[in-house]
């Protein structure tokens, strides 16, 4: 764990940045009041093997308590738990280590500045006074909340809900996409900014509530990076967590900002939440939908290049365990356009509504996490060097089925580099044509598909 946090701390060096100035509904790291993890790998039969190391950090002098859920590929929260952050306090997380049992150690000091005794986490000269927090926290100063370390069956329940093998504590259920994985644990994580410690997820009913006065409050303190390693092969890719920003006034119940009638999500939890609270209630900022990439498959990227794409849950409410001979229904696409290095658009893969997609149709990235190789079974190309055009809506242009979508992309050349970035983010969902909702016209496509009133790319709605 020592080795991991050392290279998690050097390779966050390479990855400083100017400073951003915060944009709601854009890509922007600023502090946030909400980070997501858009995937995270364990290889669960090799220790040494691939893993996914993450930061979260404290960017105010305040403490803070950070919410981690874990949620599996089919959108199902499975463990959740807090970590405490004094003043510019940073914590780092090995994923591997959540699979073994062994949760983040922190907890409020005894509120003297500087090493105590029996202290969890250290608060620096810069660092407020220390909070309890109250909630299932514990209220003693110097020690750890109750719910570490896991147990042995629960560690069997991780196992298997994100390997995608028969969850036993669920009746032989699954969680995940079952086989093939090889012990391979995959899924994603949100990390929220709350006011009290809770064992709730958060489509919990009163984990969020409007204007930040729930579980989680609208406090953008956090910001932190992840970081992809695959010792074998010599690869490790990092990224900056995705910044989602709270506003309580202009991503309120009032402002409409949530509105499941039409599956519009221009706030991030929008379909995640619990259907019976009121809409809008998280304030957070909607991720965009349409995206461009470029991509390598030849040359000294013999590895070539992978996508990894966190989507939108199609619906509204967490997922749900289900028979595993049966799936979730997987999330179709509007439209994907492969150009080569001339401008010339050599691939048309065009989608149709999610449950129904054109016959033939690839469907690329069909779940909630995904690592999509590109010129592989499920994403054809026709030229070894391009770029992509991803427009991940739901694919039904007559209904306005936005999807939030983030991509990132994997390169890996000659068995010894590797290079990943996030994708360049085409529209804004939050903050669309009327800059209050989202976008109220079709999905913008490239060329005459699907109809021949269809905005080109470049439209107003970027």
């Amino acid at each position: 764990m020592k080795r991991a946090v050392t290279l998690l701390a050097l390779a966050g060096l390479l990855c400083l940045g100017a400073a951003a100035t915060a944009e709601i509904g854009a890509l922007d790291n600023v502090p946030a009041a909400t980070l997501l993890i858009p995937r995270f790998e364990v290889d669960l039969n090799d220790p040494a093997g691939i893993t996914t190391l993450f930061s979260v950090n404290n960017a105010s002098a305040e403490t803070v308590l950070a919410h981690v859920t874990l949620w599996t590929e089919w959108w199902i929260p499975i463990i959740d738990f807090d970590i405490y952050l004094t003043g510019y306090d940073v914590q780092t997380v090995n994923v591997r280590d959540i699979f073994l049992g062994n949760l983040p150690r922190t907890a409020p000091d005894n509120n003297t500045p500087g090493p105590t005794p029996n202290v969890l986490s250290n608060r620096g000269l810069f660092s407020g006074p220390s909070n309890t927090f109250g909630g299932t926290c514990s209220t003693t100063f110097g020690v750890q909340p109750n719910y570490a370390p896991l147990s042995a069956s629960f560690r069997t329940l991780l196992a298997q809900a994100f390997t995608g093998a028969p969850v036993t504590a669920l009746g032989g259920l699954c969680t995940s996409l079952p086989g093939g994985s090889n012990g391979l644990a995959r899924g994603y994580i949100t990390i929220d900014s709350v006011s009290a410690c809770s064992q709730e997820f958060p489509d919990s009913v009163g984990y969020f509530v409007d204007g930040g006065f729930g579980v989680a409050n609208n406090n953008n303190v956090l910001w932190g990076d992840y970081f992809l390693v695959d010792t074998a092969n010599n690869f490790a890719q990092g990224f900056a967590a995705v910044h989602i920003e709270a506003d309580g006034v202009s991503l309120g119940v009032e402002d409409g900002s949530c509105d499941v009638t039409d599956r519009n999500p221009t706030t991030f939890y929008c379909t995640l939440r619990n259907p019976v609270t009121a809409p809008g209630e998280d304030n957070r900022e909607g991720l965009p939908s349409i995206y461009g990439t470029r991509y390598t498959a030849g040359g000294a990227f013999t590895g070539g290049t992978d996508l990894l794409v966190w989507r939108d849950k199609n619906g509204t409410g967490a997922g749900a365990a289900r028979a595993c001979n049966t799936t979730p229904t997987p999330i179709s696409q509007t439209q994907i356009v492969v150009f080569d290095e001339e401008e010339n658009p050599l691939t048309f893969i065009t989608g149709g509504p999610s449950g129904e997609p054109e016959p033939g149709a690839e469907i690329p990235f069909p779940w909630c996490t995904n690592r999509t190789e590109v010129g592989g079974p499920n994403l054809s190309i026709d030229d070894d060097f391009g770029w992509l055009y991803l427009n991940l809506n739901d694919g039904n242009v007559n209904q306005e089925y936005f999807r939030q979508a983030h991509v990132t992309t994997v390169m890996d050349a000659d068995g010894r580099f590797s290079v990943g970035y996030e994708a360049v983010s085409f529209n804004n969902l939050t903050l669309g044509a009327d800059n209050r909702r989202g976008p109220r016209n079709p999905d913008a496509t490239v060329g005459s598909y699907p109809n021949a009133n269809a905005p080109t790319l470049f439209s107003e709605n970027f």
